[in-house]
Order: structure tokens, then sequence, then C-alpha cells
């Protein structure tokens, strides 16, 4: 989970402050969060939430809320429970749309080398700030009735109309699909 990211990598995964994407509203949270993810700092990643957040996580329970989502110690302790340095995790494919003082955002994020998802971030803007007001992050998977296995995918197996499973078996066919990039991080 921990492994260095490649000079690749941190490319698509990060803007430089010369970018025009850098000043759309929430290019900059969503930088300043990936920054906090890589450097196992909770209480400026959870700093982005507004005081109402709901956000449904890959790990249980299926919402958080309020306080709960802003656990700062939650999210060390899952720090903790990856143990290393830097934490590799990249975003791809950012898109924001932006309409007076709301934006949404999706992405593609992968997360330790290992596992993708899909991000979408809802944000409005509160007292002069933009705040994440609403998150749903979730992992693709075909569970098959061979296998009785999920099936996960990445951009290069969708791209190609490929899955992989998580038993580490050949891939199989999938949905075709696109993602639009609007703003590469």
């Amino acid at each position: 989970m921990n492994q260095p990211l490649t000079a690749a990598q941190r490319q698509r995964s990060r803007p430089t402050p010369s970018e025009s994407s850098y000043a759309t509203p929430g290019v900059a949270v969503i930088a300043n969060r990936t920054d906090a993810i890589r450097a196992r700092d909770a209480e400026r990643f959870v700093a982005h939430y507004a005081r109402q957040i709901v956000k449904f996580d890959l790990p249980p329970p299926l919402v958080y809320t309020g306080p709960q989502a802003r656990d700062a110690e939650a999210l060390r302790a899952w720090f903790a429970s990856h143990p290393g340095g830097p934490i590799a995790y990249e975003v791809r494919d950012l898109t924001v749309t932006v309409g007076g003082d709301v934006a949404f955002c999706h992405s593609l994020n992968h997360l330790g080398n290992t596992l993708w998802f899909r991000s979408t971030i809802g944000l409005r803007k509160i007292d002069g700030e933009w705040r994440v007001t609403h998150e749903h992050n979730s992992t693709p998977f075909t569970w098959t009735a061979r296998t009785k296995r999920p099936w996960t995918c990445s951009p290069e197996t969708q791209a190609s109309g490929m899955a992989s499973p998580t038993s580490g078996q050949t891939g199989q066919e999938t949905r075709e699909g696109t993602v639009g990039e609007a703003f590469a991080l």
C-alpha cells in the first residue's frame, strides 16, 4: 500500500499551481485532499468537510454523517493499520462541474497501487470557502455465477473491455465504456 508513486503517476495525479484548472472550484480541494492522504494528514483531509457532510464510503457503515464523517481519529487509525511512508494515492480523470456556489467532481482513484475506486464529491461554497457536502466512493465489481467471486476493473481494463478477478484469474469481458478527461489531477 505504501509504495512510492512513479513519475508518471505523480504527473497524472497532482496539478501544479500554474495550471489554469487549479483555480477551478473543487480542483484545489481535491488536490489538497490527495496530498493529505499521501502525507497521512487526517486533520487536513477532514478539514474540507462541511458540518453537515453525508458520506458513502468503501468501508462500513453504509453512510457516515456529520461528526462521524469528520472523525480524524478514525482516519488516523486507518493510516496506522497500513504502516510505512507516504501512501500511494492517485486521482485520475477528474471532472469538475461548477454552477454558482455548488460544484460536483467525479474521478477514478487508485489507492495503494492495488484498489481502483470511483469517487463523486459534491461541494458548496460556505462562508467563502468550498466545502465537501457529499462524498460517494465505490468500487465496481461483477459477481459471477461461475466463480462466486467479485471481478474488479481499472481504467485500463475498462478501456480494453476486460475485467480482472480479485482471485487472480484471467479477465472476463465486461461492458465497454469511456471516461471523460476534463481536468487530469
